[in-house]
């Protein structure tokens, strides 16, 4: 604790030495509209010469503003409204009171008519220490989920199981600024069934600041849902349905209903999103045993997903100081995952079939979760900018995973039933409470420095409980092998300070430094093991940016992260996903940290360049056991070791190859390295990732995307991982004067969508695992927007961060990298 201390002193003294101020000016004036009448909560915003932005402020209710500790200098002030035209102007700030003459800002009277900004925003934005992509002016928005929308997003990933990942390593997703509460497939069925209509933007921090929570080896990715800013009852409803012709054919239905009332004293929220969904995953795999024995399974599953969300969300202003509110989100989710047609396992020797076994697998899994949020803010002085905001957090899951299997051995030759099947069934519950409270506390600092500082308590407590029954003569008996009982409680508290200091309109710094105590402590009932754990961490960060002109800039920038196992992966639950094929969990995983740095450039708005290099120490992936016995296959979590990553990305935003056809694309390369701890394996390849997306414009309102990603192999840890690659198309039309949107949408084109990985021992392929999924859909979308009036302030709370370790589910392959 004392090197924290320690460590927050200096970053306070550092920040003090930095901020040392003199000439400098506090700006006031008034913002009318075109009949005199004062404009609240109107942003007024200074401006270099670059456009890059000294500070701002937002208007009062009688329309005046104050920004203070601007150094003299030459500027442009700007002026902005949603339902107002842009308003700027050049000001010269020579003494220590500038006084603005009023600002007169015009009615837009088109985009008042049809309830909606007109001024069309680039897709990808490069901002100070994170990347932005505006989802509204994707058009596969429209019809799709938060799953379809992440995939378009530079630089990420996600493979069918949920994981999603940036540059090849997991992030944490937060929703609002706010720890989504899931990972794995939980937070997969949570981003399916959301609108892609609801989302404005994704910003993508590969190096978040020590505000945020130090979970997250990759970063977070935050999704920021479109808000009420109109005054009155404002909102939306779409629907989509879709589906495409396999074996048979599958569907996908969903709906979504934003509703909105903002008033003087309060603005509240509600949103509802059902989702139907069917799938089809064929998961084959095949084990050598020796250079004369293998074993195949063949496993056609169909998957039906149905699940509801709610969110309902208050602020009541109770005066231009204080402001409170609640936050209460729910989801309720329902999977039947079964086998179809006929599942063999089958043995050869000298590729002749000596034993064949038929199974039958029904898996079911229930997730339900309610979480409230309690926030307060309180402004002390606003020409400082000093603010405090307090979050308060509870989250409650009730989670169910049950397997019913049935193994029928055949005559190798005939296929005929052979008699003593073995059947079984396995039961599993786990309920897990969070409780979380934050304070943060920001304010302003001279000239054009800022600090934050603040600190978190959060704790955890789980209960796993796993029942595995074998019939045995037609009797069902409990198997104590394969039954378990665990119980996971877990303590961290946290405390961050971070500074931030522009020097001259150039140079831009910003240092942190969080601190993190972590208590935690599992018992492990059915086998009679506890384990205790408790460690300290400091966690650094550091960003420098420069801007030598208005088309160049530089930057750089290190951060240290940490990723927790999530409860499933410490769950020591056997999950199977087919006849001979399980994961499980491991009690005694330890956490694993990541160092990286990052040098970066970029040219006017339409390139970004960044090299980065990142060591992970303690590995989080799946370690492959293979019982040569009975040829079960467990992919037991563990720590692996150590792993580097050495790339370049590269992304074009907004290129205009012509006037009507616009591009953006990403491309990450990287040489990837594997050691594990006991130094007896390692792993080197290249890997690389790619997006691009055209777009193209055409007249009466209509617009034609097209698009596609790809991943190539790699090795990682113990797997070797096979390329895959994904197009996607769509087509919009607005209508009714902009309120209604229809869109067509189509997913995997190609259907290719899938993951293959190997494992190989001493040079030898040992396990091969192929999942192909059929997620093609042609899907038609209509959405339409009613409401309109003045727009409304914002407001970023909430913050559960371990939430986002919740689930995991059964997928197969690393939990850092792909």
């Amino acid at each position: 604790m004392k090197r924290f201390i320690a460590a927050i002193l200096i970053v306070v003294s550092a920040s003090s030495s930095l901020f040392g101020a003199k000439n400098n000016s506090e700006i006031k004036g008034t913002v009318l509209d075109s009949k005199n009448t004062p404009v609240a909560y109107a942003t007024v915003s200074i401006h270099l010469s670059d456009s890059t932005i000294v500070s701002g402020a937002t208007t009062s209710d009688d329309g005046t503003y104050v920004i203070p500790n601007i150094p003299f200098g030459e500027y442009t002030l700007r002026v902005s409204f949603i339902g107002y035209k842009e308003s700027s102007m050049n000001i010269v700030v020579d003494k220590p009171d500038t006084k603005i003459e009023p600002i007169i800002i015009e009615e837009d009277a088109q985009m008042l008519a049809s309830a909606v900004v007109s001024e069309k925003r680039p897709v990808i934005e490069q901002k100070l220490d994170k990347l932005i992509m505006n989802v509204s002016e994707l058009v596969s928005t429209q019809g799709s989920n938060g799953v379809d929308v992440l995939r378009k997003a530079p630089g990420i990933s996600v493979d069918p199981d949920g994981n999603i990942k940036l540059n090849g390593t997991v992030v944490d997703v937060w929703i609002d600024g706010r720890p989504s509460y899931l990972s794995g497939k939980e937070l997969e069925a949570l981003l399916l069934s959301t609108d892609g209509n609801t989302i404005d933007k994704i910003e993508i921090m590969a190096h978040p600041s020590a505000k945020y929570d130090a979970q997250g080896a990759g970063g977070i990715i935050n999704i920021k849902t479109k808000k009420n800013f109109f005054k009155g009852i404002n909102g939306s409803v779409s629907g989509t349905y879709g589906g495409m012709m396999f074996d048979k054919y599958l569907q996908e239905a969903n709906g979504t209903i934003n509703l909105g009332y903002r008033g003087d004293k309060t603005n509240t929220v509600f949103t509802y999103s059902p989702r139907y969904d069917e799938n089809n995953v064929k998961f084959d795999t095949k084990t050598w045993f020796g250079d004369d024995m293998t074993q195949t399974s063949k496993t056609d599953y169909m998957s039906k997903d149905m699940s509801h969300s709610f969110k309902l969300s208050n602020d009541f202003f109770v005066n231009k100081k204080n402001i409170i509110g609640f936050i209460v989100t729910s989801m309720l989710n329902n999977q039947d995952e079964y086998s179809t047609g006929d599942s063999y396992t089958d043995t050869y020797m000298n590729d002749v079939r000596i034993m064949s076994q038929k199974s039958e697998i029904d898996n079911k899994s229930t997730f339900d979760n309610i979480s409230a949020n309690l926030n307060y803010t309180h402004t002390f002085n606003e020409m400082k900018g000093q603010e405090m905001t307090i979050n308060a957090d509870y989250a409650y899951y009730d989670l169910f995973t049950g397997s019913s299997q049935s193994n029928i051995y055949v005559d190798p030759a005939t296929r005929a039933s052979l008699p003593d099947p073995e059947i079984f069934t396995s039961d599993g519950r786990q309920y897990i409470n969070m409780y979380s409270a934050k304070l943060d506390y920001q304010q302003m600092f001279w000239k054009t420095g800022s600090l934050e500082f603040g600190g978190k308590w959060s704790m955890t407590n789980t209960d796993n409980n796993t029942v595995r029954m074998d019939q045995i003569n037609r009797q069902w008996v409990k198997n104590e092998d394969y039954s378990s009982k665990f119980i996971y409680n877990e303590q961290v508290a946290a405390l961050y300070a971070t500074a931030a200091k522009m020097f001259g309109q150039k140079w831009v710094a910003k240092i942190g430094v969080r601190g993190e105590y972590t208590y935690a402590k599992g018992n492990w009932i059915s086998a009679s093991d506890q384990t205790v754990k408790s460690y300290f961490n400091v966690f650094p960060t550091v960003y420098v940016g420069y801007n030598p002109s208005q088309n160049w800039r530089y930057s750089l920038s290190y951060t240290m992260r940490i990723r927790r196992p999530s409860f499933s992966q410490m769950n020591p639950q056997n999950l199977y996903v087919d006849a001979t094929s399980s994961v499980q969990g491991n009690p005694k995983i330890d956490p694993q940290f990541t160092d990286q740095v990052s040098l970066g450039f970029g040219f006017k708005s339409f390139l970004n360049v960044s090299a980065l290099y990142m060591h992970t120490r303690s590995l989080i992936m799946q370690n492959p056991v293979l019982d040569e016995n009975t040829g079960d296959k467990i992919l037991f979590w563990d720590n692996f070791g150590t792993q580097d990553i050495a790339g370049l990305s590269v992304s074009i935003t907004e290129l205009p190859l012509f006037k009507w056809w616009v591009l953006n694309a990403s491309v990450f390369g990287a040489y990837n390295t594997n050691k594990n701890i006991e130094g007896t394996y390692s792993s080197s390849s290249l890997l690389a990732n790619a997006y691009a997306n055209f777009t193209f414009l055409l007249p009466k309102q209509w617009k034609i995307e097209f698009g596609g990603w790809c991943q190539s192999s790699a090795k990682v840890g113990y797997f070797s991982v096979r390329p895959q690659y994904s197009f996607f198309g769509g087509i919009k039309k607005n209508m009714f004067d902009n309120n209604a949107t229809l869109t067509l949408n189509v997913n995997d084109i190609f259907r290719t969508m899938g993951t293959k990985l190997s494992v190989t021992e001493g040079g030898k392929k040992i396990y091969d695992i192929n999942q192909n999924y059929n997620m093609q859909k042609v899907s038609l979308s209509f959405t339409y927007r009613f409401g309109k009036s003045k727009p409304t302030r914002q407001r970023n709370v909430g913050g559960l961060e371990d939430a986002s370790r919740v689930g995991g589910g059964t997928s197969i392959g690393t939990d850092s990298t792909k």
